[in-house]
C-alpha cells in the first residue's frame, strides 16, 4: 500500500485558507501527527512542504505539485505542458472499450499526457497506436508515462492533427480543445492560468478541432468497419 505524501493530498483547500490565516504551523503539526504519529520530520521535509503550500496558495494545481495524476487506475506523470486528465475523460476511454477489439490500431489526436491512448493499450490485447500532438513538451511527457506503463506499441509523433500520421486506423479518438474562447477568461485560476492554453481554446464556438478531425478522418479510418 502506497504510503500517504504528508497532508497535501489529505485537505489541500482547508490547508490552503489556514495558511493564508497564518495559522500553517499549527496546522502542519497537527496533520503530521495524524498522518505520521511516530514519525519525525525534518526540518528540511518542513521547509518543503511549506513552498508546496506556498505554491497551491498562488493556485497552481495539486497534481502540477505532486507530478502525477490518477486515470483509469493508472498513475501518470503531468506537468504545466499537458493538460490535467480529469475523470470526466474517463468515460470517453470506457465508451471506445466497447468497440475495441484485439489487434486494433487506435489513433489519438491532441493526446497530451496519452492518458487516453496508453490506458486504451493497458486495457487490451495485442493493440497498438499512435498519439499526435502539436506540443513536442507534451510528447515529452506521453513518452515517459508509456515508458513508466510498459506501453511499447505506443508511437507518439509531433504535428497539427493528421498532418504527422500515416496509415489508417480501427479506432481514431480524441479529447481535443473545446473551449469557447470568450469563455476561456472564466475558467477558474488552476486552469486559465497554469494549464496549457492550446489545450483548452476551441474557437470562438469551441468546435474549431472537430470540423478538422471530421474532414480529416475519412482518409485514416477503416470504414469497412463502419456499420450503417
Amino acid at each position: 500500500m502506497r504510503e500517504p505524501r504528508y497532508s497535501i493530498l489529505v485537505d489541500i483547500q482547508d490547508a490552503t485558507e489556514r495558511a493564508k490565516q497564518g495559522k500553517l504551523a499549527l496546522y502542519w503539526q497537527r496533520t503530521i501527527q495524524r498522518e505520521y504519529r511516530c514519525k519525525k520530520v525534518t526540518p528540511a521535509e518542513q521547509q518543503a512542504y511549506e513552498q508546496l503550500l506556498a505554491k497551491r496558495a498562488e493556485h497552481i494545481p495539486l497534481q502540477q505539485l505532486t507530478g502525477e495524476q490518477e486515470f483509469m487506475g493508472l498513475t501518470f506523470s503531468v506537468n504545466e505542458h499537458v493538460l490535467i486528465p480529469r475523470q470526466d475523460t474517463e468515460v470517453l476511454v470506457e465508451e471506445v472499450m466497447k468497440n475495441l477489439h484485439d489487434g486494433f490500431r487506435i489513433l489519438d489526436l491532441c493526446t497530451g499526457s496519452g492518458c487516453i491512448l496508453l490506458s486504451l493499450l493497458h486495457y487490451s490485447n495485442d493493440c497498438s497506436g499512435v498519439g499526435a500532438d502539436l506540443s513536442e513538451e507534451a510528447l515529452e511527457v506521453a513518452r515517459k508515462n508509456a515508458e513508466q506503463l510498459g506501453e511499447s506499441s505506443a508511437l507518439f509523433v509531433q504535428g497539427d492533427l493528421f498532418a504527422p500520421v500515416e496509415g489508417k486506423f480501427e479506432i481514431i479518438v480524441s479529447n481535443p480543445p473545446y473551449i469557447c474562447s470568450d469563455v476561456i477568461p472564466t475558467l477558474m485560476e488552476e486552469v486559465r492560468e497554469h494549464e496549457p492554453m492550446q489545450a483548452l481554446d476551441g474557437g470562438a464556438d469551441g468546435l474549431d478541432f472537430y470540423r478538422k478531425i471530421i474532414q480529416g478522418a475519412k482518409e485514416h479510418l477503416c470504414l469497412s468497419l463502419i456499420h450503417i
